[in-house]
């Protein structure tokens, strides 16, 4: 699962225009910054990261609010922005409430930052990237464990490539 969210991420990153600019986090019980801001989303930089990503263990639980937290806190607030998330959307570190997913939705909505997901691993959360996705315009796909071609990834990764840069109207 872990090649495969690497293969979507890497086409993700590939297809976006050479002017967007990424921030690349690490997710599992903490949120962790691993390039200098935002950054090209091809060239020395971003390999950094991405080689910094491939190097850390995969500890496998997530907080998801936390992740969410720290992506919207690196956004500047005057510029469009998304967050895209690549995982199982499991947030067995954190579990999210009623309470806190409203907060963190409303959250989302008012700073008009959309989120989208592509859900990987043998249990996905596909409800929970579901609600998130469908209530900030973000889109949702998921791995098919029966479709696990690499055409099927470049498509996965193209098409939220396309994605972060499509208008929500809110």
């Amino acid at each position: 699962h872990r090649t495969h969210a690497f293969a979507v991420l890497k086409t993700f990153l590939a297809e976006l225009p050479a002017g967007d600019r990424v921030n690349l986090f690490a997710v599992d019980v903490k949120a962790k910054q691993l390039s200098a801001g935002f950054v090209a989303p091809h060239g020395d930089e971003i390999d950094s990261a991405l080689n910094a990503l491939n190097r850390r263990f995969p500890a496998g639980a997530t907080n998801l609010p936390a992740a969410i937290s720290a992506g919207l806190k690196s956004l500047d607030a005057k510029r469009p922005g998304s967050l895209v998330y690549i995982g199982d959307g499991m947030s067995t570190a954190n579990r999210l409430g009623q309470t806190d997913l409203q907060s963190l939705m409303r959250q989302l909505r008012e700073r008009q930052v959309p989120m989208h997901s592509y859900a990987v691993g043998p249990q996905t959360d596909l409800q929970l990237l579901g609600i998130i996705g469908q209530q900030t315009g973000g889109v949702v796909l998921f791995d098919s464990q029966n479709e696990k071609k690499q055409s099927n990834l470049v498509a996965a990764g193209r098409r939220l490539a396309t994605a972060v840069d499509l208008p929500v109207f809110y």
